[in-house]
């Protein structure tokens, strides 16, 4: 019982650091672009 419950903690972890990197990546990839076509236009 209790090692069922570890597996999924464990699960759990792993998927909200994929959702964390997944978000930072919608995040940051928008402004990347905002930022070079901001550098072109100068």
């Amino acid at each position: 019982m209790l090692n069922k419950i570890l597996n999924l903690a464990q699960i759990r972890m792993k998927t909200s650091q994929i959702l964390h990197l997944f978000f930072l990546f919608i995040v940051v990839v928008p402004l990347e672009i905002a930022a070079i076509n901001l550098e072109k236009k100068t």
